[in-house]
């Protein structure tokens, strides 16, 4: 452990600390991590304590990233000067990671994380905005443009949960095994946080110094361990549900992902949206296109000006296609 995360410890905590055991002290992380002259602010939505930023113009059209397991707003660090000039940029930890830290009730259901969104987006005065969402955050994005169409403009997914995995991350799999909940809360090592950062990144030599320390303080906020389980274990069923759901198995693609929220489980393609949809899978260094849109690799130059030339496009809305 670094000498800057021993300081996130009072003196007597620190030697346990060391070891990996129990969480940072919270008041020393946000000092860290969500400092005010960075821009961070903090705001009490649907029970959860959401830390988030809003950068760029505030006239322009508004941008939302939404970041995936594990990670936090500062994921998104990269893209800011790409859009900063042309977009409002909003970014936020989503419940259960970073600063924004767990729900009080134990409840991550895509119901609830579209109603802390939504509330999020009515406290900052936006009426509608495009949405980039990777993994997890790709996930509530979809579930989002689908539950409240009039509000997304532009939807990008990147590699989003859903879509049927030939193997889970063992992360997200070790949620399932028994006692997960109880042990990780207790200790997590950092070589499970650092293997994890390093299987999203397609270019092992982009991450850069400090973001592997970053992963491992913030799911050592209070009670961060604890929410990561469960909401492994909430994307442990719906990875599941994409090879059950009811009346689409055995016409859906391979290559669509499936939208299962806690009482809605339905197929979900492009053409369900009114907004301009582009969907992007990948894995390690190789991409893969979905719906003859262009690859996208994991690439802090190339993404932001292929998905910012998406986002400004003109399109005429889609008409959601009728059910049955």
């Amino acid at each position: 452990m670094s000498n800057a995360q021993t300081a996130l410890q009072p003196p007597l905590a620190s030697g346990v600390a060391r070891l990996g055991f129990g969480p940072l002290s919270l008041a020393g992380l946000k000092d860290r991590y969500a400092h005010p002259d960075s821009g961070s602010r903090f705001i009490e939505l649907g029970g959860f304590n959401v830390h988030y930023r809003d950068e760029g113009d505030r006239n322009k059209p508004a941008l939302v990233l939404i970041h995936g397991v594990v990670a936090s707003l500062h994921t998104w660090d990269d893209w800011l000067p790409a859009f900063a000039a042309d977009y409002r940029v909003i970014r936020f930890d989503v419940p259960g990671f970073g600063l924004t830290g767990p729900a009080r009730d134990g409840v991550y259901s895509a119901e609830r994380m579209i109603e802390v969104f939504d509330l999020l987006l009515d406290h900052l005065g936006v009426s509608q905005a495009s949405l980039v969402g990777n993994s997890l955050g790709g996930y509530i994005a979809w579930n989002y443009a689908l539950a409240k169409p009039a509000r997304v403009t532009k939807l990008v997914l990147i590699d989003p949960a859903g879509y049927p995995m030939a193997k889970v991350p063992w992360m997200i799999a070790s949620a399932a095994l028994p006692g997960a909940t109880l042990a990780m809360p207790l200790w997590m090592p950092r070589a499970l946080i650092a293997q994890g950062v390093k299987e999203v990144y397609g270019d092992r030599g982009r991450i850069k110094p400090g973001v592997i320390e970053r992963y491992y303080d913030l799911s050592r906020r209070p009670g961060n361990r604890k929410s990561m389980m469960q909401i492994f274990r909430v994307l442990l069923q719906v990875i599941a549900s994409t090879c059950t759901t009811p009346g689409h198995g055995s016409r859906r693609s391979k290559r669509q992902p499936c939208c299962c929220g806690a009482s809605v489980i339905a197929g979900f393609h492009p053409s369900m949206c009114r907004c301009g949809s582009v969907i992007c899978r990948a894995s390690r260094s190789r991409s893969i296109p979905v719906s003859g849109i262009s690859p996208w690799k994991k690439s802090p130059l190339r993404a932001p000006r292929m998905f910012g030339a998406f986002c400004s496009a003109e399109q005429t809305p889609k008409t959601r296609p009728r059910e049955g």
